[in-house]
């Protein structure tokens, strides 16, 4: 994938995170290109809240998540 092609993926999973309800994560620009941001300020967030945001991520992005 190209850099522009990278970023706009990152915009669509995050966009797609928001709609489902899986998490609320934003973008951010670094370096100029697009990443997903992040912030975990509750204090019930628990691993398995990472590990499920995770494992979305990446089938959103196309791939196999890891167990």
């Amino acid at each position: 994938m190209t850099e522009q092609e990278l970023d706009a993926l990152n915009d669509e999973i995050v966009f797609r995170l928001q709609e489902e309800g899986t998490a609320a994560p934003s973008t951010t620009n670094l370096s100029g290109r697009t990443a997903i941001r992040v912030n975990i300020t509750n204090h019930r967030t628990r691993l398995w809240d990472m590990n499920v945001l995770f494992d979305r991520v990446i089938e959103l992005s196309g791939e196999e998540p890891h167990s």
